[in-house]
């Protein structure tokens, strides 16, 4: 039998969710079961040493740690349990492990423990975020809502009469010559300050829209065939001063940790001017 402490939160939404997820038949097991035998899995929830306490197991059995940030799960529970377990495994259910690392770098033997995290789970999910942000923006959302409400006096939306407004008025201007507010993400550039596994994601999404792809990343000699063009932190600040100058818009998924906390500030931004 394998013992599973996950770490969170049980009374928030999320972490309800979790709990009827990892207790359905067969799913604990099966995910410890890709990693060698098929064994029999049990989880333990708490979110403070004294929850864990009082299920009744003896904590020395507990072998696998998962940390759930999103469902309220403290990262700092670790130390808590750690003088009482034997771990050999601890994940984190999300990609960034910033909240983490700094807590076993505190524990004897913590950074010698295998450790992984969700890395990928999301990354889908962030790229169309990335992607509707842009569109917000770009397709003048704010003012199409804005224009819906003007537009009927019985409290219903006419979406389609504002947008048929705005196309009007973008085609008119373009026949002028004069520059429209609703631009198309087609031509446009995006600049991904980090070029891990959600920004290749988002980049896919990005050329297939017609834009043009930048990435600034720490080392060389990885990936980097979907990026138009690729910048290095090692060729100095001008390699991403560069991408902000060059992009119209910039995502940044650098992982989160003191190495990468302000990666990007007002400087950068300024180099685009206003606007």
């Amino acid at each position: 039998m394998t013992l599973v402490a996950f770490i969170s939160d049980t009374k928030t939404e999320n972490g309800i969710q979790l709990h009827e997820l990892a207790t359905a038949p067969n799913v604990a097991g099966n995910l410890i079961s890709q990693t060698g035998p098929k064994r029999n899995v049990v989880g333990l929830f708490g979110n403070s040493l004294e929850e864990f306490q009082s299920s009744g197991r003896k904590l020395e059995e507990i072998e696998v740690l998962v940390l759930s940030v999103f469902s309220g799960g403290r990262a700092e529970v670790i130390s808590e349990l750690w003088p009482h377990v034997k771990v050999k495994w601890i994940h984190c259910l999300s990609a960034g492990v910033d909240t983490l690392v700094p807590v076993l770098k505190t524990l004897p033997g913590a950074l010698e423990t295998p450790l992984t995290n969700a890395k990928g789970a999301f990354s889908r999910s962030l790229a169309e975020y990335s992607v509707a942000a842009m569109m917000y923006f770009n397709k003048q959302i704010p003012r199409l809502q804005a224009l819906g409400r003007r537009s009927t006096d019985q409290g219903t939306v006419d979406v389609r009469g504002a947008m048929r407004r705005v196309a009007i008025e973008c085609a008119t201007k373009r026949s002028m010559g004069r520059t429209v507010d609703a631009e198309e993400l087609y031509g446009k550039t995006c600049g991904f300050v980090g070029f891990g596994d959600i920004a290749q994601t988002t980049a896919k999404l990005c050329r297939a829209l017609g834009m043009r792809v930048l990435g600034w990343r720490n080392r060389r000699g990885l990936p980097g065939e979907l990026a138009d063009a690729m910048f290095y932190a090692g060729d100095g600040p001008q390699a991403k001063e560069e991408v902000f100058k060059q992009s119209d818009f910039v995502i940044c998924s650098l992982p989160g940790g003191e190495a990468t906390y302000h990666a990007c500030g007002a400087a950068d931004f300024a180099v685009r001017g206003p606007g």
